[in-house]
Protein backbone atom coordinates (compact mmCIF):
# COMPACT_ATOMS: atom_id res chain seq x y z
CA UNK A 1 0.00 0.00 0.00
CA UNK A 2 1.77 3.46 -1.45
CA UNK A 3 -0.57 5.55 0.25
CA UNK A 4 -3.15 4.95 2.98
CA UNK A 5 -6.91 6.19 2.59
CA UNK A 6 -8.08 8.16 5.23
CA UNK A 7 -10.88 6.71 6.90
CA UNK A 8 -14.16 8.38 7.78
CA UNK A 9 -16.39 6.45 9.86
CA UNK A 10 -20.20 5.54 9.49
CA UNK A 11 -21.24 5.03 13.10
CA UNK A 12 -24.91 5.62 13.11
CA UNK A 13 -27.52 3.45 11.91
CA UNK A 14 -27.92 7.04 9.27
CA UNK A 15 -24.77 6.88 8.53
CA UNK A 16 -24.44 3.24 7.94
CA UNK A 17 -27.69 3.08 5.96
CA UNK A 18 -27.00 5.93 3.89
CA UNK A 19 -23.38 5.09 2.50
CA UNK A 20 -22.10 7.37 0.21
CA UNK A 21 -25.91 7.27 -1.74
CA UNK A 22 -26.81 10.20 -3.61
CA UNK A 23 -23.57 11.97 -2.45
CA UNK A 24 -20.47 14.04 -4.61
CA UNK A 25 -17.98 11.30 -4.73
CA UNK A 26 -14.98 11.67 -2.42
CA UNK A 27 -11.44 12.37 -3.23
CA UNK A 28 -9.74 9.98 -4.23
CA UNK A 29 -7.73 8.87 -0.69
CA UNK A 30 -10.74 8.92 1.60
CA UNK A 31 -12.74 6.37 2.34
CA UNK A 32 -15.99 5.93 4.77
CA UNK A 33 -15.62 2.94 6.78
CA UNK A 34 -18.44 1.04 7.70
CA UNK A 35 -18.44 -1.17 10.46
CA UNK A 36 -19.28 -4.45 11.01
CA UNK A 37 -20.17 -4.78 7.65
CA UNK A 38 -19.99 -7.48 5.34
CA UNK A 39 -22.03 -6.18 1.89
CA UNK A 40 -23.31 -3.01 0.27
CA UNK A 41 -25.63 -1.79 -2.49
CA UNK A 42 -25.26 0.74 -4.79
CA UNK A 43 -28.79 1.52 -5.31
CA UNK A 44 -29.34 4.71 -5.99
CA UNK A 45 -25.70 5.46 -6.55
CA UNK A 46 -24.42 8.55 -9.11
CA UNK A 47 -21.04 6.89 -9.64
CA UNK A 48 -19.04 3.71 -9.36
CA UNK A 49 -17.13 2.60 -6.28
CA UNK A 50 -14.23 0.66 -5.41
CA UNK A 51 -15.26 -1.63 -2.23
CA UNK A 52 -12.50 -2.62 0.01
CA UNK A 53 -13.45 -5.63 2.37
CA UNK A 54 -11.49 -5.94 5.31
CA UNK A 55 -11.57 -8.75 8.60
CA UNK A 56 -11.56 -7.68 11.76
CA UNK A 57 -8.09 -6.61 12.03
CA UNK A 58 -7.97 -4.25 9.04
CA UNK A 59 -6.71 -6.67 6.69
CA UNK A 60 -7.95 -6.76 3.03
CA UNK A 61 -9.68 -9.83 2.27
CA UNK A 62 -11.37 -8.67 -1.04
CA UNK A 63 -11.72 -5.75 -3.31
CA UNK A 64 -14.39 -4.80 -5.94
CA UNK A 65 -13.01 -1.93 -8.21
CA UNK A 66 -15.86 0.10 -10.30
CA UNK A 67 -18.85 -1.52 -8.75
CA UNK A 68 -21.21 -0.06 -11.12
CA UNK A 69 -24.30 1.73 -9.38
CA UNK A 70 -27.72 -0.73 -9.09
CA UNK A 71 -25.75 -3.67 -7.92
CA UNK A 72 -24.83 -5.26 -5.06
CA UNK A 73 -21.49 -6.80 -3.38
CA UNK A 74 -20.39 -9.56 -0.98
CA UNK A 75 -17.16 -9.41 1.01
CA UNK A 76 -17.07 -13.23 1.36
CA UNK A 77 -17.14 -15.33 5.33
CA UNK A 78 -13.94 -13.47 6.27
CA UNK A 79 -15.24 -9.82 5.76
CA UNK A 80 -16.29 -7.83 8.80
CA UNK A 81 -15.79 -4.04 7.87
CA UNK A 82 -16.52 -2.48 4.34
CA UNK A 83 -14.38 0.35 3.04
CA UNK A 84 -16.73 2.56 -0.02
CA UNK A 85 -14.22 4.55 -1.67
CA UNK A 86 -14.60 6.54 -5.41
CA UNK A 87 -14.27 4.40 -8.29
CA UNK A 88 -10.01 4.17 -8.66
CA UNK A 89 -9.47 4.91 -5.15
CA UNK A 90 -8.17 1.29 -4.76
CA UNK A 91 -5.24 2.15 -7.46
CA UNK A 92 -4.76 5.31 -6.04
CA UNK A 93 -4.06 4.26 -2.53
CA UNK A 94 -1.74 1.58 -4.09
CA UNK A 95 -4.20 -1.17 -1.83
CA UNK A 96 -3.82 -5.24 -2.35
CA UNK A 97 -5.12 -8.10 -0.92
CA UNK A 98 -3.18 -8.95 2.06
CA UNK A 99 -2.66 -4.96 3.42
CA UNK A 100 -3.81 -4.12 6.68
CA UNK A 101 -5.09 -0.70 7.52
CA UNK A 102 -5.18 1.10 10.84
CA UNK A 103 -8.55 0.66 12.12
CA UNK A 104 -9.76 3.20 14.95
CA UNK A 105 -9.10 1.85 18.13
CA UNK A 106 -12.87 2.52 18.79
CA UNK A 107 -13.75 -0.18 16.50
CA UNK A 108 -12.64 -3.01 18.69
CA UNK A 109 -13.84 -1.42 21.87
CA UNK A 110 -17.11 -1.63 20.15
CA UNK A 111 -16.81 -5.29 18.64
CA UNK A 112 -15.83 -6.46 22.04
CA UNK A 113 -18.97 -5.66 23.63
CA UNK A 114 -20.97 -7.93 21.02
Amino acid sequence: MTNPPRLRIASSFWQRFKGLMLSRPLPLAQGLLIPRCASVHTLWMRYPLDVVYLDARGSVVKLVPALKPWRLSWGGRAATHTLEMTAGGIAHCGLALGDCLALPSSLDEHHAKR
